[in-house]
């Protein structure tokens, strides 16, 4: 039997911006498979290409030129419209910044993908109080983000990004505002989540300790994939 597709599938992705002389090539031919899954860290130093990569693969950012294949599905073309619908049905993001609405409550924040759906009141709450349960949050429900600390906030956020079930959770610098053990809690919770529920993650980190969670590491530079390696499994 022939192998599976991989889920994500990038070929030859360039991202040029701007023209002649302020012209900078993000992308530079850029290849990237993802199995369905798998947890990838993206990594490289500033300008590398990791994020372009990132924002590439969420549907925010739209590639010059290249194929990007989504469960078969090419990506690259498709109008605004239609990105916004891809995103809103297959992927679940999270940010370094938690992005959480101060003045709702963290049952609140996590509705708000279900409220984009048109998902009534009724399973909307029920469903955003079993995302919160999933991170460890049930009993932070009704607290405010100002009530909660930065770990609690970044779970509510995570949770954000599952109440959709997604395909592919996308995790641009997830710990980066962290302090150590609050980067680890938050690690643990991404590797079971990915175990568990055989979420797919791609996260782009700068930290070499935070990508012993994960499967594989895809280290960027000048626009391309320089290397590839795995990871000796953290405990």
């Amino acid at each position: 039997m022939s192998a599976a597709p991989p889920l994500i599938q990038a070929r030859g992705l360039v991202r040029i911006y701007g023209m002649g002389d302020a012209e900078v090539r993000a992308l530079d031919g850029a290849d990237l498979d993802v199995a369905r899954g798998s947890f990838v860290t993206l990594m490289g130093p500033s300008g590398s290409g990791k994020s372009t990569m990132l924002n590439s693969l969420g549907c925010l950012d739209v590639p010059t030129a290249g194929s990007y294949r989504l469960e078969g599905r090419e990506m690259v073309g498709l109008d605004k419209k239609q990105r916004a619908l891809v995103r809103r049905e297959k992927l679940g993001f999270v940010f370094q910044g938690y992005n959480l609405l101060e003045r709702s409550t963290a049952v609140e924040n996590v509705e708000l993908p279900l409220i984009y759906r048109g998902v009534g009141a009724k399973e909307r709450r029920a469903r955003a109080l079993e995302a919160l349960a999933q991170v460890g949050l049930a009993d932070r429900a009704e607290h405010l983000p100002s009530e909660l600390s930065g770990g609690q906030q970044q779970r509510v956020a995570i949770a954000r990004a599952l109440v959709s079930d997604p395909e592919v959770l996308l995790a641009d610098e997830p710990t980066g505002n962290l302090d150590t053990k609050m980067s680890h809690d938050v690690m643990r919770l991404l590797r079971r989540l990915n175990q568990e529920r055989g979420l797919t993650i791609v996260m782009v980190s700068h930290e070499p300790e935070m990508a012993t969670y994960t499967d594989r590491v895809v280290h960027f530079r000048d626009g391309r994939v320089e290397r590839e390696e795995r990871p000796e499994p953290s405990l």
